[in-house]
């Protein structure tokens, strides 16, 4: 056994190297096994503190390299990450050979295929290498696209069983944004025994600038997933963004009559690729879309960049011009508890999606001059219509403060304009900076019977009355949690009942904790908010036993319980009980109302 085994771990070993498929991310911190690299020399290259290689020459003028042997070249993939920590030229450049002949590239017998960043040119290019030292440049990449001073891109080449080649380059290096610099079809060669980096520098003002990480060489999975459109919105009067699931071929792609849109306006006037977003396209309509009508947009007979076929698909397209007040203040805390957040609510009141993208808050200075001026969104945001949304400084104590019931419409920012405890004001600007809604607020506008205002936010009132009308805004409800972040608010003017209700959940109930009516639950509800509340029980002689709730401020709708015990906090016995409401608002209105409950316990 002692020489079988050993025999059987090289066997594997064997068997592992011959698929010389390869990964390396350089965390063991070296380059010297698993996979074993052979450096032009020992000093040429270092494994940096970060896990990246670094190279490491001092010699002006010259190339070095490494190599690993890697002999998969047909349906394979290549990917990795590049660190380009200066501006290429036809003398400081890079080269990634993904199949080579030989261990050394400036051995003049090499045959295969290389990737060079830089040239004078500035561009990701894909070359074959002839024996002789001939390069032949076969995908000629986007020119000046490593022009700058730092160049960081994942990489990503394909050669598929066709033997056609395909090379990529994502700037943001998470693999999820690829754009293509190109394909071809070239056989030329068809194995191959290395894959080698190389550097070519010149002065020692690029010493140590390549560095190299997350290296992969697999064998490659084709996409048989057809592609869909992820999204279809207009932009403007003219333009609209079409979000595809994934990279879509160029030729089908830019086939104007593969798109049409009704209502009279056809075929599109151009469509081109969104130069910061690979998998998005804008097209150019030849007629412009009226403002609040809907347009229904055709797609067909598009391909992925794996000849996947597109599904025929139809998206509804909306075009809207946000009026003044579509988008509201909604509720507003101005006077959080110590150490709290302050939080300003929006409400889409409109009967279209607002894109939120370059709104701002702001306030105004002592001179009435609009001021500090916070972005909100500086990307896309669709407020859907009757849709909420919060925006705060610390979103984790806002969630421990109140019951949030959308966290996702709950957005940290980190600073808003001051709001200051006693009064202020607050605008909402769009993105040409016009005021969409403005509030300028006092703390006395909160209920007067109110025994703390800390902690307790204003609620608008009705969504259609003006936002400086006093009388438009209440405090939030007792019952609500003094506030309500991302949803409705609990002052919120309805206009489904015309009186105020007193009820209760059950005509008996029985506090025994046998989990069956063990509380009695008191609902109201009413047909505006400011209401006052006092619930007190009383006992079939009419001695009162309970307080339940004193001057409770009421929202429109709600609910409070009595568990069956007295004001000591004692049980009380069995038997029929009254149960007396008081309601009454600031305007002098008062309303009594009188239930009767059985208490009963299971014996």
């Amino acid at each position: 056994m002692q020489l079988i085994l050993p025999c059987l771990l090289a066997g594997l070993f064997l068997c592992f190297n011959s698929s010389a498929q390869i990964l390396d991310d350089f965390s063991d911190g070296d380059f010297t096994h698993h996979p074993v690299w052979q450096p032009s020399d020992e000093s040429d290259w270092i494994v940096n503190t970060s896990g990246q290689l670094q190279s490491n020459r001092q010699i002006p003028n010259s190339s070095f390299w490494l190599t690993t042997p890697q002999t998969l070249a047909d349906s394979v993939q290549w990917e990795i990450d590049v660190y380009l920590n200066t501006n290429p030229s036809s003398l400081n450049y890079m080269d990634i050979y993904l199949i080579s002949s030989q261990p050394e590239p400036n051995n003049n017998e090499l045959a295969g295929y290389f990737i060079r960043m830089g040239n004078t040119e500035d561009e990701i290019s894909l070359y074959r290498k002839d024996p002789g030292n001939k390069i032949v440049k076969i995908i000629d990449g986007e020119n000046g696209l490593l022009n700058k001073s730092s160049n960081t891109f994942r990489i990503k080449a394909v050669r598929r069983k066709n033997q056609e080649w395909s090379v990529f380059y994502d700037a943001s290096m998470t693999g999820n944004e690829y754009r293509s610099a190109g394909q071809v079809n070239d056989q030329t060669y068809q194995s191959g025994q290395y894959f080698i980096l190389m550097v070519q520098q010149s002065t020692a003002s690029f010493f140590q600038k390549h560095l190299f990480d997350n290296i992969s060489v697999k064998a490659f999975i084709p996409d048989t997933i057809p592609p869909t459109v992820e999204s279809a919105r207009v932009e403007s009067p003219n333009n609209i963004s079409i979000g595809f699931s994934e990279m879509m071929n160029k030729s089908t792609t830019e086939i104007l009559s593969n798109y049409q849109i009704n209502n009279g306006i056809g075929q599109p006037k151009s469509i081109f690729q969104d130069s910061s977003k690979p998998n998005q396209w804008i097209m150019v309509a030849n007629e412009s879309f009226e403002s609040g009508k809907r347009y229904l947009l055709t797609i067909k007979n598009l391909d992925d960049e794996n000849g996947n076929r597109l599904a025929d698909t139809t998206m509804e397209l909306l075009y809207y011009t946000p009026q003044q007040n579509d988008i509201i203040l909604n509720e507003i805390l101005f006077d959080p508890k110590s150490a709290g957040s302050d939080y300003i609510e929006l409400y889409n009141r409109s009967a279209f999606p607002v894109n939120l993208k370059n709104f701002k808050l702001a306030n105004r200075n002592t001179v009435g001059i609009i001021s500090y001026i916070s972005l909100l969104f500086q990307e896309d945001y669709i407020l859907a219509p009757d849709e909420h949304l919060v925006f705060t400084e610390d979103s984790l104590n806002i969630k421990s403060t109140f019951y949030v019931k959308h966290p996702e419409k709950l957005k940290q920012r980190a600073s808003l304009p001051s709001m200051p405890n006693d009064k202020g004001t607050i605008l909402l600007l769009d993105n040409a900076n016009n005021i969409m809604d403005e509030l300028s607020y006092d703390e006395d506008w909160h209920l007067p019977l109110l025994d703390q205002r800390e902690g307790v936010s204003l609620e608008r009132i009705n969504p259609n009355k003006p936002s400086q009308d006093p009388d438009n805004w209440l405090s939030a409800s007792k019952t609500s949690g003094y506030g309500t972040p991302t949803t409705k608010n609990s002052q919120q003017y309805t206009d489904k009942s015309d009186k105020e209700n007193i009820q209760l959940s059950s005509k008996i109930f029985s506090p025994d904790q046998d989990g069956q009516d063990d509380l009695l639950l008191i609902l109201y509800s009413f047909p505006e908010g400011g209401y006052i509340l006092n619930t007190q029980i009383f006992d079939i002689y009419g001695r009162p036993v309970r307080v339940v709730q004193k001057q409770m401020l009421c929202g429109l709708s709600g609910s409070f319980r009595w568990d069956g015990l007295d004001d000591m906090n004692k049980q009380l016995p069995v038997g029929h009980y009254i149960v007396m409401t008081e309601v009454f608002n600031l305007r002098g209105k008062v309303k009594r109302f009188k239930e009767e409950v059985i208490l009963a316990r299971r014996w």
